[in-house]
């Protein structure tokens, strides 16, 4: 058994305060992970803007505070971050969140660059300028890839999924490809890179139909851009295509080899008054049952990290909290 854990046993029976309600704080597009059904606690959902207030200044008199965001502190925001006044602050990984190209056709490489061209709004046309995405088959984008229409079904639009294709998959595409067309300014240019088409190419998930039903009904060539509860929840989703000629395992999510990803970080501040509510806090959040590749958050969609680095996760914050404690 981890420090981690063991601590939690000896501390649920011997201390009441390590059951007082903690302020626990889960960002709104990871909010599906729902942590409250493993902690067994109550997390408030904040947005990405609130975050850094909700976290640092909100129930200061809190016995602790807990926070899972797909980003740790930045430095601006630690130093002038009021609650780790009173203790050390932990930004911890416990997982990320994939999106993975999944279809139920003939298997076929993808880029960056590919995806942009085949779902950006306007791509650069061969002037070079900015032109209106008129791509209407794959084999357009590229000789090697099938020559069927273009059918993308999306992530939910304002998933975490829908983030890392804009954030991590568009943008990097985009700023390979259209570099010199790309507006000087920041704003303009991530604008550009993560404005999708509407026509008939794409679609977003819905609840009326599967993933799988989805790629069914459109044939050879249609894919589908799904997270891990998806993939875990639709066994007949059994054609994973490489991004960038890495394999979407979790292996390779786990390492960060496969780059369609966006970490889940656990944040909290650990003080001798906070460790033990903490651990009751912490403790069924981090056990194997929860963060391990069979356990709940990985059916919400978490990628679990690699088996050394999930025994490191809890041994790390297993022997802050009991320091604290001595």
């Amino acid at each position: 058994m981890t420090v981690l854990l063991r601590l939690l046993g000896l501390l649920l029976v011997a201390c009441p305060a390590a059951a007082q309600q903690p302020l626990l704080l889960v960002q709104d597009d990871l909010a599906d992970l729902r942590p409250g059904d493993v902690s067994g606690l109550d997390w408030t959902t904040v947005s990405q803007a609130d975050i850094q207030v909700e976290f640092c200044t909100a129930a200061l008199s809190a016995p602790a505070r807990l926070l899972l965001a797909s980003r740790p502190l930045t430095r601006r925001e630690r130093d002038a971050c009021p609650a780790t006044d009173a203790g050390t602050l932990v930004e911890t990984m416990i997982g990320r969140r994939a999106v993975i190209a999944m279809t139920t056709g003939k298997r076929f490489d993808l880029t960056s660059d590919i995806l942009y061209r085949a779902l950006a709004r306007e791509v650069p046309g061969p002037t070079g300028r900015l032109v209106p995405n008129q791509a209407d088959r794959w084999r357009e984008l590229d000789a090697s890839l099938p020559d069927a229409p273009i059918r993308v079904l999306l992530p939910p639009t304002g998933s975490i999924e829908d983030r890392v294709l804009a954030d991590v998959i568009l943008y990097e595409g985009c700023s390979t490809t259209a570099a010199s067309a790309l507006s000087a300014n920041a704003m303009k240019r991530l604008a550009h890179c993560i404005t999708l088409r509407t026509d008939a190419a794409v679609a977003r998930a819905g609840s009326e139909a599967t993933a799988t039903a989805w790629l069914r009904a459109r044939g050879n060539g249609a894919m589908a851009l799904v997270g891990i509860s998806v993939l875990l929840a639709e066994p007949e989703l059994e054609t994973a295509l490489p991004l960038d000629g890495v394999a979407p395992s979790f292996p390779n999510i786990a390492d960060g080899r496969y780059r369609a990803v966006l970490a889940v970080y656990l944040l909290t501040v650990v003080s001798t008054t906070s460790a033990r509510t903490i651990a009751a806090a912490a403790g069924p959040l981090l056990a194997e049952t929860s963060i391990g590749p069979l356990g709940k958050l990985p059916r919400r969609g978490l990628a679990p990290l690699g088996a050394a680095e999930r025994v490191k996760l809890r041994a790390g914050l297993g022997q802050m909290i009991e320091k604290a404690t001595n």
